[in-house]
């Protein structure tokens, strides 16, 4: 009925001048959009795309938060693991610089050692992720020649996650020791292989 009624509407309405014609369709839109938003089925239909939309929104607002805070939380852990390079690396170098004012006999001294040790034993060792050297009790370096060098050490080993139950303990412990540019410990020994 709607078509049939448009139809002849324009049919009639060619009859009057650009004013009249106007206003009689400016009130048949009106007239169109009164029936077409009282139909309870289309407000339903609009109701559930209104809120379809407003879901999506949430969700890609929550997607691009949770993006927001993992990019944050990455940031901050490089940012510690950069800390702790260069704190450890200051370490070294302050520690070599002191060596090298006083002349030690050999390339690697015990406090080079241990700093290394710690470093290698945390991140790259056997146990690493699960336990960290809390304290080194001893250390004895056995040097082969300028270039390779064997570190006894004795040490305390704590639970790597402070809010696990305490699971302390000692060992001893070789870590083998090269100089290419820098020294580094490549390798680490079996539990107790260290001798003093």
């Amino acid at each position: 009925m709607g078509a049939y009624m448009e139809i002849r509407v324009m049919v009639n309405i060619r009859k009057h001048n650009k004013w009249q014609k106007l206003i009689f369709l400016l009130l048949m839109a009106i007239v169109s959009l009164a029936v077409f938003a009282s139909d309870p089925e289309i407000e339903d239909e609009i109701e559930k795309e209104i809120q379809k939309e407003a879901k999506k929104e949430a969700k890609k607002n929550a997607d691009q938060e949770e993006e927001k805070v993992s990019d944050a939380v990455e940031v901050e852990n490089v940012k510690e693991v950069k800390k702790e390079k260069v704190s450890d690396t200051a370490k070294v170098e302050k520690i070599e610089k002191v060596k090298k004012e006083k002349g030690f006999r050999y390339e690697i001294d015990n406090n080079i050692a241990k700093v290394l040790v710690t470093k290698y034993y945390n991140r790259n060792g056997l146990w690493s992720g699960h336990y960290k050297i809390k304290a080194i009790k001893r250390i004895r370096l056995q040097h082969f020649n300028k270039r390779r060098a064997v570190a006894h050490v004795e040490y305390i080993y704590a639970n790597f996650e402070e809010n696990k139950k305490a699971s302390n303990g000692v060992d001893k412990r070789t870590f083998t020791l090269i100089k290419h540019e820098r020294w580094n410990v490549i390798s680490m020994g079996k539990h107790m292989s260290a001798k003093f």
